[in-house]
């Protein structure tokens, strides 16, 4: 979205994690600034790159987090038939599903179903940076990124969908 001046306007998601981790406002411009440049829409295809992160920070366990300089990349577009191709430095890379059990293919779809809308036939390029099982959120940044990559093919506004709560719900109940 953008505001009168045609400049990007703010995420709703991004200033409330901001305000409820206390950013500066500086913080919160650039991490506006990322969220913004790491959706790239061209036609067809999207292509979103998620952060690792760590939630577990001594004292603050579950309360502190932190995003790590470790990007996966994911590209989806739409094709003629499902595809998943899977690459990338992390541990456990090896293992990651190319078929619709793959996170990234469930975020995708969670998105079109919060959208209602068929799930399409869709290729994913998933480069896997962040190690698996290393605590640095592998699982949820694919999750994520499927699910803000086919919001976006959805052409729905994500500030209208509740990422949050999906992936919580997904993560805890395996759906």
């Amino acid at each position: 979205s953008s505001n009168a001046s045609g400049e990007p306007g703010v995420i709703p998601e991004v200033l409330a994690f901001a305000q409820r981790h206390g950013l500066s406002l500086d913080a919160q411009d650039e991490l506006q600034n990322l969220v913004t440049a790491s959706v790239n829409l061209t036609q067809r295809r999207v292509t979103i790159s998620v952060p690792a992160s760590v939630s577990n920070l001594g004292p603050g366990l579950g309360v502190i987090g932190m995003a790590v300089d470790i990007w996966d990349e994911f590209m989806i577009e739409y094709s003629d038939r499902f595809c998943v191709e899977v690459s990338g430095d992390s541990a456990g890379a090896a293992e990651v599903p190319r078929s619709d059990a793959n996170l990234v293919v469930q975020g995708a779809a969670r998105a079109f179903q919060e959208a209602g809308r068929p799930f399409p036939a869709l290729r994913f390029v998933c480069k896997h940076n962040i190690p698996w099982n290393k605590g640095l959120g592998a699982a949820s940044a694919s999750f994520v990124g499927g699910f803000l990559a086919g919001s976006v093919l959805c052409s729905e506004e994500l500030r209208h969908l509740k990422p949050r709560r999906n992936v919580t719900e997904f993560l805890s109940n395996g759906k």
